[in-house]
């Protein structure tokens, strides 16, 4: 049975927050700190000393000796002898002998003193088919072998077959092999039928494709278009620069002249016939007043505006943002004059500028209104443009190219260069901080200039040896990378090019150093400490907190000597684990375990000759959850001497049970001279020895029953002093009192547990529960009451006729005979008839009437009134029941009106009146808290107001809503139409928005955007027609009058764009396909 035994414990701060006072002896922990306190049983927590010494770094008295910063003890510090293991030594107290086990074998003796090597040999493997006993140098070659985990050979054959080889996708033989195999030609190879394979001659339509080396003997087969009779050259060049072709523009005196090409294309796809051809020409337009202001000394002007002097000149604000009142511009450059004085760049002398035709994409260029053509601001990427700007790197293999492109974002912008040799970075005095070198061992001295080192920047071979050759690294190439700062690297860095297995990494602040392997072969991961003169070699292992040493493999372990760690778990392999803490095979020293002790094994053994614990509950029994009962006993088993060795117990004994005591089984038994039998025990039952004794189960003891109760004692009882029992106490024999019977409490008489006779000691007061019969007469003083819930007070005949009855919940009265009344009678509550009774008079009653029967008025013209003493406030008219509520009516139940008469309504556009009140009529407001069914029409002379809930209700709560379930019409009696959407004349209005979760269908026009009647429509649906408008004439832009389609668009018929200028696409791929013969009646670009 594991047991646990846990010592107060707590963190620092909540032991000094709640400063208790510890019992004398009382251990308190901080399990914080690890530092401990034993309590007087006087002296609060914060005041109490901690029983661990102060801990210094110098060689002080009474104070623990710690480690520096460095991890080293100070010069000085420890001036005693040390006992126990040390940190570092010469040599071991004991030599040990270190063997090697499993496939290997091999001794020495080692006492640390020098180093030890041992000559390990591998053990035979006689599973071999070669092995022999005899000639243990015999060899043997197989082609398959079966290797173990540990990558040794175990097993070895020569297979015959592909399947004995254990090869399931090589091609078994068959004929269509044997076929190829036979085969006598070249070229390219067809299977006609099964086993039959033949060469092929690709060729082609004469005139049309040209073929070379059809059968691809000597190379693959090279297919061509052939020539046709189109003269080869460039036809309308974008490029205007080039002499050798005809421009886009051909430039004349006072006009120009826009050329385009003329294709013909025959039934193959092929170009037949090209000539360039003029289509439009243009005039020329001047500057000034058009696309360049006049310059204003008080306007400021942003980087790249233009301007014109009053000397003519055109200048631009080329290299900033020039502010207002810096003075007009006035050098010229013609002249000699500095440029860019002011900011201003000389543009030269305004003049006439040409003014072409032409149709540009607007990312591309700008055309202002006066047909002036300018770059636009995003065109430098634009493959259009003659002068595209580009970054080219090269690493001398290839090259790569980069465009000027503004208008790439983080989805699409280059994300580094891949062909590059060389990065350098300096520092200000020119100096090199930074450089990586990437080169061919045979290319670098081609390059002497490169990193500004001349010839005399040596190549650097590789060097396979120091890990930059292809034999580690995977490549034949080699370079340096040069590093003359301080560096923090924030990634990774792998020591082979060609593994992600060797690598130092640095993972959200963490450093990790890795070899992760995955091949046959052994690895391992060395850190030897060697020193072959005479100084110590040592190594040291130091951190602020943790050291963690894991092993991934669950079959291995830390081994440490003779001990194993793996996980959370230290072993041996001897059959016994020692913990000594001085080292001197004696008794001495202390095992202390700062957290939870929990012993796993079958038997815990403690030779100690006292035991200490401070936790002041002991469990038993296990520390898990117990789902089911094991029957077995708790408790403690002592040995005691009397005439031998015997055993005693005392603790819960599982089975016994006792149902005149309690429900439940088991109780706590006290044994001597006990047997233990599976851990259930038996004995003979010892007596106790105890000062008070106090039982609190308040089990109750049945009447007449001795053998039940809190206490229950079989044999006889001596009491020496008072005997106060305060429940009821039962004697089953006779009782015999030799003195005076004092009584004080009440006094009963019952049968078994019902009291049928009882005198109440302070008042006298006496209830009998059976008949008292009085033979003689009784004279009554005093008041005779009679108390009692659903009772009566009878007087009957001999024969047992009642003839008086007086009900003690309600002093109704029952008289059988005639009651006589001298004087007045005064009712002051009910009055019980059971029979007819007239009154011809008035008959007065001044409290509440309860009538068990029918109450009948059996007469016309009369009225059943009901006044508050002044004023009418019911009435009820015997001829018709005509009733007249001056108060408010509470139904409880259903309430039914039998009239079925209908109301009558005058239904006008304006109003709606009622011309007959139908079954029920209302002056007021009606209030009502629940559901509301109407089986006929509902008219609303005025508004239907619903409570707005606040918050948006979706289905099915639809609080606060008008919730029509199935359908709704409006104005049935007269349709109003709109001019607007908050027009008052409106048949429907709605202030906020309204959702559909269905189809809409409007069966006249529809328009969006006028609200009020000065508001516009900005988009309209004709419902005769289909019609559609969005927007309004003149007033489209980005945003008003726009259409944004984020699927496809299909246009069954026309469709016609009249805007400036219309985008197709969003790139430079995007295309637009035409499937039938289309005309543009302008250029198309």
């Amino acid at each position: 049975m594991a047991n646990r035994i846990q010592l107060r414990r707590d963190g620092a701060q909540q032991w000094a927050n709640v400063n208790p006072i510890l019992a004398q002896g009382e251990l308190g922990i901080e399990i914080d700190t690890s530092r401990i306190k034993i309590g007087d049983g006087v002296t609060a927590w914060n005041s109490l000393k901690y029983e661990r010494p102060i801990e210094t770094e110098s060689n002080t008295a009474n104070t623990l000796v710690k480690r520096d910063a460095d991890g080293n003890f100070e010069a000085g510090a420890i001036t005693a002898s040390l006992v126990g293991n040390a940190a570092t030594a010469t040599r071991l107290a004991n030599a040990r002998q270190i063997a090697l086990g499993g496939d290997m074998s091999g001794a020495g003796t080692f006492d640390g003193s020098s180093n030890l090597t041992i000559t390990a040999e591998l053990n035979y493997v006689v599973a071999l088919p070669h092995y022999d006993e005899n000639n243990l140098a015999a060899t043997g070659t197989y082609t398959r072998i079966t290797v173990d985990s540990r990558g040794r050979i175990i097993d070895a054959e020569t297979p015959n077959t592909l399947a004995e080889y254990g090869i399931g996708d090589a091609q078994p033989l068959d004929t269509d092999l044997t076929s190829l195999a036979n085969m006598a030609g070249f070229g390219l190879i067809s299977r006609q039928a099964e086993g039959t394979l033949v060469n092929r001659t690709i060729t082609g339509g004469s005139g049309r494709i040209i073929v070379q080396n059809g059968n691809a003997q000597t190379n693959n087969p090279f297919v061509d278009l052939a020539d046709t009779t189109v003269v080869v050259g460039k036809y309308n060049t974008l490029n205007s620069m080039d002499a050798l072709v005809n421009p886009l523009i051909s430039a004349t005196t006072g006009e120009q002249t826009v050329n385009t090409v003329n294709l013909e294309v025959d039934r193959y796809g092929r170009l037949v016939y090209a000539n360039t051809s003029p289509i439009a020409t243009a005039t020329e337009g001047a500057k000034s007043g058009t696309s360049f202001t006049t310059y204003d000394n008080a306007t400021a002007y942003p980087r790249f505006s233009k301007v014109i002097a009053s000397n003519g000149r055109v200048y631009q604000a080329a290299i900033r943002d020039i502010g207002a009142g810096l003075g007009e511009p006035a050098h010229n450059i013609q002249n000699g004059d500095a440029d860019d004085q002011g900011g201003w760049r000389d543009l030269g002398t305004d003049a006439i500028e040409q003014k072409g035709l032409a149709s540009f994409d607007q990312e591309d260029f700008n055309v202002d209104v006066n047909g002036h053509v300018t770059i636009a601001a995003n065109a430098i990427e634009n493959s259009q443009l003659q002068s595209l700007g580009h970054l080219m790197f090269t690493d001398q293999n290839a090259t790569e190219t980069f465009e000027l492109d503004p208008e790439r974002t983080t989805d699409n912008a280059y994300h580094g260069i891949t062909k590059l040799n060389h990065i350098n970075v300096n520092n200000r005095t020119g100096g090199s901080v930074f450089r990586i070198v990437g080169y061919d061992t045979g290319e670098y001295p081609f390059q002497p200039a490169i990193l500004g080192q001349g010839n005399s920047y040596p190549a650097i071979t590789a060097d396979d040896a120091n890990g930059n050759g292809s034999a580690t690294s995977g490549s034949s190439l080699t370079g340096a990378v040069d590093i003359n700062l301080d560096t923090t690297i924030s990634g990774n860095i792998t020591l082979d090019v060609t593994k992600a297995d060797q690598f130092i990494k640095r993972t959200s602040g963490n450093l990790e150093i890795a070899l992760e392997v995955n091949e046959a072969t052994n690895r391992s991961m060395d850190i030897n400490v060697t020193n072959a003169g005479s100084g110590d070699a040592t190594f040291n292992l130091t951190a602020d907190q943790d050291i963690t040493i894991v092993v991934t493999d669950v079959d291995h372990r830390v081994n440490i000597e003779d001990f194993h760690i793996q996980d959370n778990v230290i072993s041996t392999t001897n059959a016994i684990m020692v913990l000594d803490p001085n080292d001197d095979d004696d008794l001495t020293g202390t095992v202390r375990i700062r957290g939870d002790l929990t012993v796993d094994g079958v038997t815990t053994t403690v030779n100690s000759t006292v035991v200490t614990i401070q936790d002041p509950i002991m469990t038993l029994g296990g520390e898990d959850t117990l789902l089911t009962d094991d029957n077995k006993d708790r408790g403690i088993e002592f040995r005691y001497y009397d005439s031998q060795e015997r055993f005693g117990f005392y603790g819960w004994d599982e089975d016994y049970a006792d149902s005149n005591i309690w429900s439940g089984t088991g109780g706590y038994r006290f044994l001597y001279n006990a047997t233990n039998t599976s851990e259930v025990y038996a004995g003979t039952d010892a007596p106790i020895i105890a000062g008070n004794l106090r039982l609190t189960t308040d089990t109750s003891s049945t009447w007449k029953t001795p053998t039940t109760g809190t206490l229950v004692v079989t044999g006889g009882t001596g009491i020496s002093e008072n005997l106060n029992v305060g429940g009821t106490t039962h004697l089953n024999g006779n009782v015999e009192i030799d003195g005076t019977v004092d009584i004080d409490a009440n006094f009963a008489v019952r049968n078994n547990t019902t009291d049928k006779f009882t005198v109440e000691s302070a008042t006298g007061n006496t209830v009998i529960e059976g008949t008292v019969d009085i033979q003689l007469e009784t004279e009554i003083t005093d008041n005779l009451i009679i108390t009692a819930d659903n009772k009566e007070f009878i007087i009957r005949t001999a024969g047992s006729v009642n003839k008086f009855t007086v009900d003690s919940d309600n002093g109704n009265t029952d008289v059988q005979g005639t009651l006589h009344v001298v004087n007045g009678v005064d009712f002051d509550s009910t009055l019980n008839v059971d029979s007819n009774v007239t009154f011809n008079a008035e008959l007065d009653v001044d409290d509440d009437v309860v009538f068990h029967n029918d109450f009948l008025m059996d007469v016309t013209g009369k009225y059943f009134t009901i006044t508050n003493g002044s004023n009418q406030t019911f009435r009820i008219l015997s001829t018709n029941g005509n009733t007249d509520i001056e108060g408010s009516l509470n139904v409880g139940g259903v309430n039914t009106f039998e009239r079925t008469n209908n109301i009558v309504i005058g239904e006008t556009d304006s109003d709606i009146t009622l011309s007959s009140g139908g079954n029920a009529t209302f002056a007021g407001g009606v209030n009502m808290d629940k559901d509301l069914r109407v089986g006929g029409d509902i008219y609303l002379a005025d508004r239907l107001v619903v409570k707005d809930a606040g918050t948006a209700r979706t289905r099915p709560s639809l609080l606060n809503n008008v919730d029509v379930l199935y359908r709704t019409y409006m104005g049935g009696g007269t349709a109003h139409n709109a001019s607007f959407a908050d027009d008052a004349d409106a048949q429907l209005r709605v202030a906020g928005g309204v959702g559909i979760v269905q189809d809409l269908y409007v069966g006249d026009d529809f328009y969006i955007g006028k609200v009020n009647t000065n508001d516009n429509v900005e988009f309209s649906v004709l419902g005769e027609s289909g019609y559609t408008t969005i927007g309004r004439v003149g007033q489209g832009n980005a945003t008003d009058g726009a259409i944004l389609v984020h699927g496809y668009a299909t246009f069954n018929e026309q469709f016609t764009i009249n805007g400036p200028l219309t985008t197709i696409g969003d790139a430079n791929t995007d295309v637009l396909t035409v499937n039938a013969v289309s005309q543009f009646t302008d250029n198309v670009t």
